[in-house]
């Protein structure tokens, strides 16, 4: 069979959980669709992913989506009962009705493949050659098996034609486990918590009554044993690997939703043949868990020849708003689901890294020895066209000490042909030679925080007042304390 991951990453080159928690991705996401994430996407899969996402907006397509995520569940319930089956006519019975839940599956998906490109990559790979044969002889078995099931019980039972084995309506009560209801019961009594005893118990075909059944019907059971080992239970759990991808691009989809409501941009990006990043009017999404009256946007230019920026400016500026609003976008990107801008444009980078201060436990070591080691270790695992995501790196040293490290670290992200944006607060960065963005302050007696970002040649003079405001030093301060 060739059933395959709608979301196949390779689970050896996993990004870590910290990236994540670093980019507050964990505030908005819940930990599925991080697990998901955390896998890098093939380049092969980032246009059929992206091509779910736009099927998605099609609210007949999502039905049809809807649907197929039902008869999968519906599936799963009959293999989870056929698990539990304890008697073989039992289980054989519970299984033809898994066979026929998914026929079922494979109908629904065969229809989504005739208007979506990633469901028809799925029906593609599980139609081959040995699958067709299958499918076609399936209801004839199917039906001639359901036949000799409603003889048996007709014969012994005088049941209604409506009556089924899988039903267990008539089979007998299994004293012997406790259902679920009875054990949170005990447990709410002992928390001194009355609740009301439901009186279902589990129901299985009696063993001795499945032996007569053999002795009676041995031909039938035969015949439906045939049919059982024809399509294998190995083969029918095969597809439910994809109720939880399809929660996945729910989550993503939901997401895409919310910031549509908040008048947040949303666009599916164009992938680039070679190495760059742009984005117009990108969004921090993540953002959105605190619920702000306005998301100020930025836009986005990394390219061969801008592949690194040092991000300067007034604290609470945005600096590190726009850190996520890079890095946030680049992975959603990289995973074939829709970024938060109105255009974007990205390169498949081969890693997404990030290095963010951490709290005050540094294994024995001090902060700069534990910064430069995490940074050393990164840069071990970073391929070409990487991205880099630093934010206040060094801080923890003098100025001099510091800048000197930062300059390095950059040097050597360029040297490699990694992709990087440092946020720092070194300003003498701006006489290095590398591009540079500055948090913009509006120029007037208050100094306001536009949220903008901007490429810079330095420090403008409000970001320089704003520091001696911050040490009381401006003219205002030192009036007060004249006086």
């Amino acid at each position: 069979m060739g059933v395959i991951s709608m979301l196949s990453g390779d689970a050896n080159r996993m990004y870590d959980r910290q990236l994540f928690t670093d980019l507050q991705m964990d505030k908005i996401l819940s930990d599925r669709a991080i697990r998901i994430l955390r896998i890098p996407c093939p380049e092969a899969m980032i246009e059929l992913r992206q091509s779910l996402f736009v099927s998605m907006d099609d609210p007949q397509f999502s039905k049809q989506l809807n649907d197929f995520r039902s008869a999968l569940l519906n599936l799963s319930s009959f293999v989870t009962r056929w698990s539990e089956a304890r008697a073989d006519l039992e289980k054989n019975c519970i299984h033809l009705h898994a066979i026929s839940a998914y026929v079922e599956v494979c109908r629904r998906l065969e229809q989504l493949g005739k208007t979506n490109r990633l469901m028809k990559h799925l029906w593609d790979a599980l139609n081959c050659a040995e699958h067709q044969a299958l499918l076609q002889t399936v209801q004839a078995d199917l039906t001639e098996a359901f036949t000799q099931v409603k003889a048996m019980e007709r014969s012994v039972f005088y049941m209604a034609d409506s009556a089924e084995f899988a039903d267990r309506a008539w089979l007998l009560k299994d004293t012997t486990i406790e259902s679920y209801e009875v054990r949170l019961s005990n447990l709410a009594k002992r928390l001194n918590i009355e609740l009301e005893q439901s009186r279902e118990q589990s129901l299985h075909l009696d063993e001795a009554l499945d032996e007569a059944y053999a002795e009676l019907y041995g031909e039938e059971i035969r015949y439906i044993n045939g049919i059982c080992e024809q399509y294998p239970m190995s083969i029918l759990r095969e597809p439910l690997i994809w109720p939880d991808e399809l929660s996945f691009f729910a989550d993503i989809h939901q997401l895409c939703q919310t910031a549509r409501e908040k008048e947040i941009a949303v666009c599916i990006p164009a992938i680039a043949s070679t190495p760059c990043y742009r984005a117009k009017n990108a969004y921090d999404i993540t953002l959105t868990a605190k619920n702000p009256d306005v998301i100020v946007p930025n836009d986005i230019d990394f390219s061969k020849n801008t592949s690194f920026y040092f991000l300067t400016g007034a604290n609470g500026g945005g600096k590190t708003t726009y850190l996520r609003t890079v890095g946030v976008n680049l992975l959603l990107g990289l995973a074939g689901c829709p970024m938060f801008a109105e255009t974007a444009k990205i390169y498949p980078f081969s890693g997404v890294f990030s290095h963010f201060p951490e709290a005050e436990d540094f294994n024995g070591m001090g902060r700069l020895d534990s910064e430069t080691l995490r940074i050393q270790k990164i840069l071990e695992r970073a391929e070409k066209a990487s991205f880099l995501l630093l934010n206040e790196a060094f801080s923890a040293t003098d100025e001099e000490k510091g800048l000197q490290l930062a300059v390095e670290t950059a040097e050597t992200l360029r040297d490699r042909g990694i992709f990087g944006l440092f946020v720092t607060h070194f300003l003498e960065v701006k006489t290095k030679g590398f591009p540079l963005l500055s948090a913009v302050v509006e120029d007037d007696e208050a100094h306001r925080r536009t949220y903008r970002i901007l490429p810079t040649s330095g420090a403008s003079s409000s970001y320089a007042e704003d520091i001696l405001r911050k040490y009381k030093l401006d003219a205002a301060s030192l009036a007060t304390r004249g006086r």
